[in-house]
């Protein structure tokens, strides 16, 4: 329990503002009475408590503009500038804006490329994600029993690909380490390859 400073009450920690300036941590009047405090100050002092020359918001001592920079953020645009900006796309700047969107037409088309092309998977991944998922498929049905590694013979162990070719079964089964080491093995095979032609 804690006593207010202001109204002499003994009160629970949850009651009080956490505060670094004080010894336990809390400051020293109760939330009450800072809430009434603060409603005496903003009807006493009506003007922005920053730049002194806009309204403050109710329930703050700071105009909409001051309680933007105190949040960090910049502060609104003036209307003037807003309106003269308010056609053009805001990507490039230089041409009108869509009806239903912020961009223009180019803008906007340059986005939808991009982002699509992020999603789309390319032949070559998609190729390999069928020959993963046909292995793995015949392995659960019991058509292909999971062997230890071929190299060091250790039980937990995956299907080594030789080549990705559709309904494929050619491959060995490696454990994690040999079959990273597999790979990095024929990358550098087809970069030599690559170089001498």
């Amino acid at each position: 329990m804690k006593r207010c400073s202001k109204c002499e009450r003994e009160l629970p920690p949850d009651r009080f503002v956490k505060s670094d300036r004080y010894l336990d941590g809390l400051y020293s009047s109760c939330k009450d009475c800072r809430r009434e405090a603060l409603k005496k100050t903003l009807e006493s002092h009506p003007i922005c408590a920053r730049c002194k020359k806009a309204d403050h918001l109710p329930g703050s001592a700071y105009c909409y503009s001051c309680r933007r920079v105190q949040q960090g953020r910049s502060p609104v645009p003036a209307i003037g500038r807003r309106k003269e900006n308010l056609h053009l796309c805001s990507k490039c700047q230089l041409k009108p804006k869509l009806e239903y969107h912020r961009y223009c037409r180019e803008c906007k088309n340059a986005s939808t490329r991009k982002y699509l092309r992020q999603l789309k998977p390319t032949l070559q991944a998609l190729s390999k994600k069928t020959t993963r998922h046909y292995i793995n498929t015949l392995i659960k049905r019991g058509k292909i029993k999971r062997l230890p590694c071929a190299y060091c013979g250790s039980i937990p162990s995956e299907f080594h690909h030789w080549h990705y070719e559709p309904r494929s079964t050619s491959g060995e089964f490696l454990c994690t380490l040999h079959h990273r080491i597999a790979h990095d093995v024929l990358k550098k095979v087809l970069t030599a390859v690559a170089e001498l032609l």
